[in-house]
């Protein structure tokens, strides 16, 4: 029997697979962070918000253009108390709005503002804004930047306590099942046999309860990532344990450069500054074309020749004389308002100090923390083989082999903890400086 290869039924299975392939592909950091910059509802709507400052100053802007205008009009009238000027005038030279119980009417109307002292601080407040907007843009990706390091961050660290738990079940375990033997042997007692027991049952309920915080922990990264339920979320990496060189001064320097929430606030200085202008501007004459063309006729189908003709053009110019010192009002405001960002943009600024030195603080006692910790689980790591040894040979107490087993548990706990606060305070240090 000759079997025939169904190469469209091969390359649909290559397919699928690689797409099963792709979808438990490990979520590196990088790849959390890229794929909630594209699905978070928070940067959407800054995006949208940025858009709208966008079209906004576009409509402003308009200001610099011409504006042409079209109408078409149809009026009915009463019949006229005379009729006509005489057969001498051609009918195209009088108004049939005038004259005619109907007139058509088509025009163009052409306006153009020469000059304004208004146009300039409308175009700067207009651009400072989507400035403020595409700033307040950045600070939003830095705050869920930092909320998915951090997320990203937990469970890596509580998928470490679960191996700690794990660890410390199996030993908890097998120093049970050790003690069972030494029981039979007549070298313990029934009391040691059954505290070891409970030793075991309680390394059981930590591994579960850890095992649960790690669920929760990966819930929470996949609502900051907005990630669906159906979508796989295997991470890689691992706490890092490369120490990273910085100092305040620099952390600050940085700080005071890039936190786009200063430069928000520098923006809407702008935009008071300018908004002060405008409303002098209020006070100040401006300059104004108006040119109009058009033409009438009694009848819509009439010969274009017939049609009654006209044009206008109109200069202006409009000096404000008494408004009611409502400029003046408008102007204090303005010179209020600008009084009052740069307040905020001070106190803004010792926050950030504030905020970059504890953020510092905090890195550089994880930091400092790690080398000893590490160390620590070493030790730890030995003293518990040496007393499992002793306890085997009936030289060691059971509880001196649980202090063993804590020691260890708690020393690897806290050298996990370390790298954690550390990657936690370095990602807080780097949002403090606006990275």
């Amino acid at each position: 029997m000759k079997i025939k290869f169904n190469w469209k039924f091969a390359a649909a299975l290559v397919f699928f697979m690689a797409k099963v392939a792709a979808g438990q592909e490990p979520w590196a950091l990088e790849k959390c962070l890229e794929y909630a910059y594209q699905n978070s509802p928070r940067l959407k709507v800054a995006q949208k918000s940025i858009d709208e400052a966008e079209g906004q100053a576009q409509s402003s802007a308009a200001i610099l253009y011409p504006q042409l205008n079209f109408s078409s009009s149809y009026t009915k009238n009463s019949p006229a108390p005379f009729g006509g000027f005489g057969g001498s005038i051609p009918s195209s030279r009088i108004r049939p709005s005038l004259v005619s119980a109907d007139a058509y009417e088509h025009a163009f109307g052409l306006n153009y503002t020469l000059f304004s002292w208004k146009i300039k601080p409308t175009l700067e407040i207009a651009s400072a804004n989507v400035d403020r907007l595409q700033a307040d843009f950045r600070q939003t990706k830095n705050e869920l930047t930092l909320e998915v390091k951090k997320a990203y961050y937990t469970v890596l660290f509580t998928d470490q306590l679960v191996n700690i738990s794990s660890q410390a079940e199996e030993v908890a375990k097998n120093n049970y099942e050790t003690t069972e033997k030494l029981y039979k042997e007549g070298k313990v007692s029934h009391f040691d046999v059954s505290r070891s027991k409970v030793r075991w049952v309680n390394s059981q309920s930590d591994l579960i309860e850890t095992k649960s915080n790690y669920q929760t922990a990966l819930e929470a990264l996949r609502t900051l990532m907005s990630l669906p339920s159906d979508k796989e979320l295997n991470l890689s990496g691992s706490l890092s344990e490369e120490m990273l060189e910085i100092s305040v001064e620099e952390a600050l320097d940085k700080a005071y450069a890039n936190r786009p929430e200063l430069q928000s606030l520098s923006f809407l200085e702008k935009v008071s500054s300018s908004t002060i202008n405008l409303e002098k501007a209020a006070r100040l004459p401006s300059f104004t074309l108006t040119y109009n063309y058009g033409w009438q006729a009694n009848d819509l189908y009439s010969d274009p020749d017939k049609y009654f003709k006209y044009w206008t053009f109109l200069g202006k110019i409009s000096l404000p004389i008494f408004d009611g010192f409502t400029a003046k009002g408008r102007i204090k405001a303005a010179k209020a308002s600008l009084e009052r960002v740069k307040g905020s943009k001070e106190q803004l600024q010792d926050l950030i100090d504030l905020e970059v030195r504890q953020a510092f603080l905090t890195f550089q006692a994880a930091k400092d923390r790690i080398s000893t910790q590490k160390e620590n689980v070493n030790t730890a790591q030995e003293n518990l083989r040496i007393a499992t040894e002793q306890y085997k040979l009936g030289l060691l107490s059971q509880l001196e082999l649980k202090d063993a087993e804590l020691s260890l548990t708690e020393a690897e706990t806290n050298y996990q903890r370390a790298l954690y606060d550390y990657s936690i305070g370095l990602a807080q240090l780097e949002k403090a400086q606006g990275l």
